[in-house]
């Protein structure tokens, strides 16, 4: 088994819908980051997009790539702002990201990863890898 597809059922469902932030997401942030300057983020698995208010309210650019179509669209529609680039795409091969490579100050994931398989884990940190600011 490669992706797991299992998000995209509960998304067409519309179960998992979380609206809010994840308070660890923001309380690390602060902590790690200047956000006082402007700051690429990159999410694994985004989901609902729960997260994306509170790095629109940093100004940050955000970057996102899931698995679920359904939900892109979603919130393709509703985050209409240059600074919110969001994809659907299996992040354990390709980030789709070029524009960014060696440019992200963060890169999130809230438990994306662990429904993957081991070689698809070991292939996203190495994307990880080059992604991340030197």
């Amino acid at each position: 088994m490669g992706f797991s597809t299992i998000w995209e059922d509960k998304y067409k469902s519309n179960l998992e819908l979380s609206i809010w932030p994840w308070d660890e997401v923001i309380a690390l942030t602060h902590r790690h980051c200047n956000i006082k300057k402007e700051l690429i983020v990159l999410e694994l698995g985004c989901g609902a997009g729960a997260n994306i208010p509170f790095f629109q309210s940093i100004k940050a650019n955000y970057y996102a790539i899931e698995g679920s179509q359904t939900i892109v669209k979603r919130l393709q529609n509703s985050f209409n702002d240059s600074k919110i680039n969001i994809t659907c795409g299996d992040f354990t091969k390709d980030f789709e990201f070029d524009e960014i490579i060696g440019k992200v100050d963060l890169i999130i994931d809230r438990g994306s990863l662990t429904i993957n398989t081991t070689s698809g884990i070991k292939n996203t940190i190495e994307l990880i890898k080059s992604y991340l600011k030197p």
